[in-house]
């Protein structure tokens, strides 16, 4: 017969304690209601309301490739604040980073 070390039994009762625990509480727990109404306004909002193309298209290809710290970067930044703030957002501003040179 071949006895078993005492930190594993130890371990497998813990872990079989825990999985029951567990098991029991979500059983107990109520699933959270789902408001119908709200979920069909934001999938009305993304099907019909998205400009998340208009906005890929506009950053890809009114200002293409970007290399870090070039005109065409700072542009970029600039009109990516302009539209969060179209969007309602505060406090969007720009945020210090480098030192870094022109490069990819």
């Amino acid at each position: 017969m071949m006895r078993r070390p005492v930190a594993s039994s130890f371990l497998a009762a813990s872990l079989v304690s825990l999985a029951s625990t567990a098991a029991s509480s979500f059983a107990q727990s109520a699933p959270e209601p789902i408001d119908l109404h709200v979920l069909h306004e934001i999938k009305t909002q993304a099907f019909f309301h998205s400009q998340s193309m208009e906005t890929l298209f506009y950053i890809s290809d009114v200002y293409g490739p970007r290399i870090t710290s070039s005109p065409n970067h700072r542009a970029a930044a600039e009109w990516i604040m302009s539209t969060l703030k179209g969007y309602g957002l505060q406090n969007v501003h720009l945020e210090p980073f480098g030192p870094f040179g022109n490069s990819w």
